[in-house]
């Protein structure tokens, strides 16, 4: 009997959430830069409702506007928002989790989406951001996801898009003695871990790699019928259109 009343009650709970999530409302803890309300009755009576925190929604709007940009990493968010006091729930003076930020950022709810179960609804909560800020945010996060790129104590522009031609492990950089800068092949530092990648590639300064990147994009050239339509369409604009400026070329 205890059993059945447990599982009852808890669908019943279930039954009651997924049924304020679906005209609007959000039964959890409101995201960074909300807070949760309760209009009329007492803080156990009244109605629920989430509303944007006047203190904290300031900074979690600047912290997706900063990494839109494509100039901020997740850890310079992180510095950020523990500058203007939104750290861990946690631990006090901590900043916030990799993930958490990272979710943040990929947070629906802050241009009216809530997700429940799997599958997404109108939420009744006001806006904190447009959705083309929200989508320019999501395009920053997907790229600096496949490039691998991550802002460290040593920042390169090849930087997590060269990989090693023998292993396949990414390439990573470092400083010797504060001083002389170099590339390394990862795999190197697996060879006695479970993954046990076996690379004996030695280090390359970043001096030499670079000269190798130049000497590949000389040998990436633009098709010649390319580079006869642009440099015929440097002087021909589109009909309908009399700026000097605007150059239109079909290749």
């Amino acid at each position: 009997m205890a059993e059945f009343y447990s599982e009852n009650l808890g669908m019943e709970v279930r039954k009651g959430m997924e049924q304020k999530v679906k005209q609007g409302g959000w039964p959890f803890r409101a995201p960074m830069g909300y807070k949760n309300v309760r209009i009329g009755g007492d803080a156990r009576r009244g109605m629920a409702k989430t509303e944007i925190d006047p203190e904290t929604s300031p900074y979690i709007k600047e912290a997706f506007e900063l990494y839109a940009s494509g100039n901020y990493s997740i850890q310079q968010i992180r510095d950020f928002l523990l500058k203007n006091g939104i750290g861990s729930r946690h631990k006090e003076g901590e900043a916030l989790a990799h993930s958490t930020v990272n979710n943040m950022l990929a947070n629906r709810f802050y241009i009216g989406e809530i997700k429940f179960d799997g599958v997404y609804h109108k939420g009744a909560q006001e806006h904190l951001i447009t959705k083309k800020l929200f989508n320019r945010v999501q395009g920053v996060l997907k790229v600096n996801n496949v490039a691998g790129v991550r802002h460290r104590a040593y920042g390169h522009y090849l930087k997590g898009t060269l990989f090693c031609e023998t292993c396949g492990s990414r390439l990573s950089i470092d400083m010797a003695k504060n001083a002389y800068a170099y590339f390394y092949c990862l795999g190197q530092k697996q060879r006695h871990s479970e993954k046990k990648i076996e690379c004996h590639e030695k280090y390359i300064a970043v001096e030499d790699i670079e000269a190798q990147m130049e000497e590949l994009y000389k040998k990436i050239q633009m098709p010649k019928s390319w580079s006869e339509k642009l440099v015929k369409g440097f002087n021909v604009n589109r009909p309908g259109f009399t700026g000097d400026s605007v150059v239109w070329v079909t290749l």
